[in-house]
């Protein structure tokens, strides 16, 4: 009966760890959403707000070299995600054709929400 209550004790625990992590994210809304996300990947930009972006466009300024990415949330706001540097991608691409596995590995220098 001991081990019984014990086992049920540490389910009860599981089942809290699991609901009570997935309240974690941040909303775009957020007004301390630059420095949250200064210095982390864009995965895990993506991985922390609790809104979906509906698409992304690549930025490139001066033409065809990438400093920033940008997603749309419908009507609600855009983010642009600036670069300062890139590790994982060429800054350079006349047929602006960055790979956006890759662009998720970079690192956030600066963020930016507009409405």
């Amino acid at each position: 009966m001991k081990y019984l209550n014990l086992y049920i004790i540490g389910a009860m625990i599981m089942i809290i760890i699991q609901y009570g992590c997935q309240n974690d994210k941040v909303s775009i809304n957020s007004p301390d959403l630059n420095n949250l996300f200064k210095g982390k990947t864009v995965e895990y930009f993506i991985s922390n707000t609790s809104e979906q972006f509906e698409y992304f466009n690549f930025i490139d300024e001066p033409p065809f070299k990438l400093n920033a990415i940008e997603f749309i949330y419908g009507n609600q706001a855009r983010v642009h995600l600036l670069f300062d540097s890139l590790k994982y991608v060429q800054a350079f691409d006349t047929l602006r054709n960055w790979d956006f596995e890759n662009v998720k590995k970079e690192k956030i220098a600066f963020l930016k929400v507009l409405r």
